[in-house]
């Protein structure tokens, strides 16, 4: 049996939440049209694994997605797992909860070049306090950019 979502549609029915979770992420991911886009399926699906999405008012989550997208389409590296992490829910979901902090820490490691040394997973989830020991410049480089 499949554990009960809370009154969710299991991802079978995905196509249900499309109307309502199309809109606020937009269309293709800037890095290409060549990959898989940010869809209602792939946003339904997300929301299935993690329901504590729908919490977010459609615009953060839209400017949340976006700014992943960008930032991992900015790294040779991680670009090429983009398209991964678009095809599997719960790592969507899971990529798409956390805060700007944690996003803030890929914008440095690929500003910095540094984004060949860590997987983009790893820099998200990593304690802040193993992540400031392995990038000792990460504060100052915020620092500079008044953050």
């Amino acid at each position: 049996l499949a554990p009960d979502r809370g009154g969710l549609p299991s991802p079978s029915h995905s196509a249900d939440l499309a109307p309502s979770c199309s809109g606020p992420l937009g269309g293709p991911p800037r890095g290409g049209a060549d990959g898989p886009g940010w869809n209602g399926p792939a946003i339904a699906g997300a929301v299935w694994h993690s329901p504590e999405l729908l919490l977010q008012s459609p615009g953060l989550l839209k400017a949340y997605a976006r700014r992943l997208v960008s930032l991992l389409s900015r790294s040779d590296k991680w670009r090429a797992h983009l398209p991964a992490l678009l095809g599997h829910p719960r790592n969507l979901a899971v990529a798409l909860s956390f805060d700007t902090s944690r996003y803030d820490r890929l914008d440095y490691l690929v500003s910095t070049r540094r984004d060949r040394l860590i997987s983009y997973k790893a820099a998200l989830t990593m304690p802040d306090s193993e992540f400031l020991e392995m990038y000792p410049a990460y504060k100052a480089w915020w620092a500079e950019r008044g953050r």
